[in-house]
């Protein structure tokens, strides 16, 4: 019996006439062994943080309650904008790893290439754009970095992103704690 500690994934699968090959890529649940635990020191301290760091929090709690509402105007900083896209080298062929499907970014997240976002101001849901760009030198994809690249965008929705405030009602409605100020804590 293996203890796995995720789902088995189907990492391929292969038939023939007489067989069926089925392989699956599973992450064993190591064995660990602690060693003379009782002779080690442990020392017990609290939690540094300061107000940007509640701040921060905060707004991650705030931003798990966002809301969305499909807009009929040109996409504006911080509106979430879907659409399918693919990047294509200066050969005119498209380079592996840049096409994507219903792919939503929130503009000014600055969560894709420098330029992406910017050249997306503007654009309405329905329009078709072409974005002459080129990755960072410091890419995470080595094959990538540098390269000049062409994305075809089309975008497919512009939506109003609507992030609720921390107040009294909220917090009751959400049943956070009792107060905003509890909240904080």
């Amino acid at each position: 019996l293996i203890a796995a500690i995720n789902e088995a994934k189907p990492a391929g699968i292969k038939a023939t006439y007489r067989y069926l090959t089925i392989q699956v890529t599973i992450v064993e649940k190591p064995e660990v062994k602690v060693k003379a635990i009782d002779k080690g020191k442990l020392r017990k301290t609290a939690p540094k943080f300061d107000e940007k760091d509640i701040d921060r929090m905060v707004k991650y709690l705030l931003d798990q309650y966002r809301t969305f509402e499909t807009v009929d105007r040109p996409a504006a900083d911080s509106d979430q904008v879907t659409m399918d896209f693919v990047g294509m080298g200066e050969d005119g062929k498209e380079l592996m790893g840049t096409r994507s499907t219903n792919y939503q970014v929130i503009l000014g997240s600055k969560s894709l290439i420098p330029g992406f976002e910017d050249a997306l101001l503007g654009i309405k849901r329905g329009e078709k754009k072409k974005l002459a760009l080129k990755f960072p030198e410091k890419y995470h994809a080595e094959q990538l970095q540098g390269k000049p690249v062409t994305f075809d965008v089309d975008v497919k929705n512009v939506e109003k992103v609507k992030a609720p405030t921390l107040t009294p009602e909220f917090v009751k409605e959400k049943a956070l704690r009792d107060s905003p100020e509890d909240v904080r804590k």
